[in-house]
């Protein structure tokens, strides 16, 4: 799966995704954002390679995966709330949505509750 491909689907999904820095500036990977607010907002890494093809994402520590992928969730450590990736290859394109679309829940109602 390309990652304008996963992008373009979790947008058709009904998602609020801000990606467009993210896609302007080329870092390592593509961060997608809960809103135009960036800072503490991020809930999805997508990692490609040089033909655009998704190679791994990684997302918040509190999403709830597909049972189908937990034997494959590895966790990072790298210190951030963004602690948990799946490799491609190891699930399905809907495994991976299902997941960006978790992630994206779970970064939506802490903001909701930060708010309060």
């Amino acid at each position: 799966m390309k990652v304008r491909e996963l992008i373009k689907e979790l947008k058709e999904r009904g998602l609020d995704v801000h990606d467009e820095y993210a896609l302007k500036s080329n870092p390592p990977y593509v961060a997608l954002y809960y809103s135009e607010k960036m800072r503490g907002r991020k809930f999805l890494e997508i990692y490609e390679d040089k033909n655009n093809d998704v190679t791994r994402v990684k997302f918040h520590k509190e999403t709830v995966s597909p049972t189908s992928l937990l034997e494959f969730i590895e966790k990072t450590g790298d210190g951030s709330p963004i602690t948990k990736q799946i490799k491609v290859g190891n699930g399905s394109n809907e495994d991976y949505i299902e997941v960006a679309i978790s992630s994206y829940n779970v970064v939506k109602e802490l903001c909701q509750i930060r708010k309060k």
